[in-house]
């Protein structure tokens, strides 16, 4: 039987031998032996340790047992992301790097958003501008859960568009203040078939002198 969790690991060791008068365990290469009936040992570095459990008879027969434990390597563990700025919507390309085995992944990108993959690699698009730390949890297939997060913030920038009118409706001509919500901004001004695009303020005024629909159009720049 294997186990494969992450280094640093203890193990709990149980015999269920019968019919013994001794027994002596050995850990693996490097990691020491036991002659308790039911030891804890302490595993600390990535690699395979095949355990051997060496039981004793009351005539002296011998007999052996033995397990594999395997360690996966996660220090070097990380999450890559990019593009790590832009505007929104921003499709962002996520990639888990690790040696460990992992069965699973969970994924946090930050705005509220999760899901869940058996794949290292994910894509996520921000649709809301804001800074957002993405945030993963792996596990492996003993169940072990290995978190991680990213090292930058990803940057999503955009603004939204809106403002208001202090008239709408005129007899010959006249004069409408605008007030626009934020940003630097062009106001088009449309009258049928002819546009003009002024330069406007957060707080500005346009002047209709000529008989028609005008349609008004804010844009951010």
């Amino acid at each position: 039987m294997n186990q494969t969790p992450a280094a640093p690991l203890e193990v709990q060791f149980t015999n269920t031998s019968t019919f013994y008068t001794s027994v002596v365990w050995d850990f693996g290469p490097g990691e020491g032996t036991s002659t308790l009936n039911n030891p804890v040992h302490f595993y600390s570095t990535p690699g395979t340790y095949l355990v051997k459990l060496l039981i004793t008879s009351p005539g002296g027969c011998l007999d052996s047992a033995f397990h594999t434990i395997r360690l996966d390597d996660t220090a070097g563990s990380r999450v890559d992301y990019l593009p790590i700025g832009g505007c929104k919507p921003l499709d962002v390309n996520l990639n888990i790097v690790t040696a460990a085995t992992i069965s699973s992944y969970y994924w946090d990108f930050g705005d509220g958003n999760t899901a869940t993959s058996t794949t290292p690699t994910t894509n996520h698009i921000y649709t809301s501008f804001g800074n957002f730390l993405p945030k993963v949890i792996m596990t492996d297939p003993s169940g072990c859960i290995i978190p991680l997060q990213g090292l930058d913030t990803v940057f999503v920038i955009g603004a939204r568009a809106n403002f208001g009118v202090d008239d709408s409706l005129f007899c010959d001509f006249g004069t409408t203040q605008l007030q626009i919500s934020a940003g630097t901004l062009v106001m088009a001004a449309l009258p049928l078939s002819k546009t003009l695009l002024i330069p406007m303020q957060l707080r500005d005024y346009i002047l209709f002198n000529w008989l028609s629909l005008h349609k008004l159009v804010v844009v951010i720049l």
